[in-house]
């Protein structure tokens, strides 16, 4: 049987965007982080594969915390699915059991990238 382990982190981040009439103005959103993965078997009460992904999160988290996305994302649109999709990259070299990345602001809804 298979589980699944979810981990989130939070940080805040501002950017312009350039979709008007929506946020055309430098502006500031708290995002929230999340990444699933997947384990079958557990070591001394720890999810096996999973071990590490908070730590991971957090410092992604702090690595973009009051940073102007613009900045962090040179030359992407910084929407919720193209943060979700950076993140993905970076956390899928160190979770093979990755399954999915969300970043949600809490107003436009959530980004999210799966494994199928």
């Amino acid at each position: 049987m298979q589980y699944a382990y979810t981990a989130q982190a939070s940080f805040d981040a501002t950017h312009k965007s350039w979709f008007p009439p929506r946020c055309e103005e430098l502006h500031g959103h708290r995002f929230t982080l999340s990444a699933t993965a997947m384990f079958e078997e557990m070591d001394n009460g720890v999810p096996r594969g999973v071990v590490g992904i908070e730590k991971a999160l957090d410092l992604l988290a702090l690595e973009f915390d009051h940073k102007r996305l613009d900045d962090m994302l040179p030359g992407e649109v910084d929407t919720l699915n193209r943060m979700a999709a950076y993140f993905w990259e970076r956390l899928a070299a160190q979770f093979a059991t990755l399954y999915e990345v969300k970043v949600a602001d809490g107003k436009a809804g959530c980004g999210a990238i799966r494994k199928i």
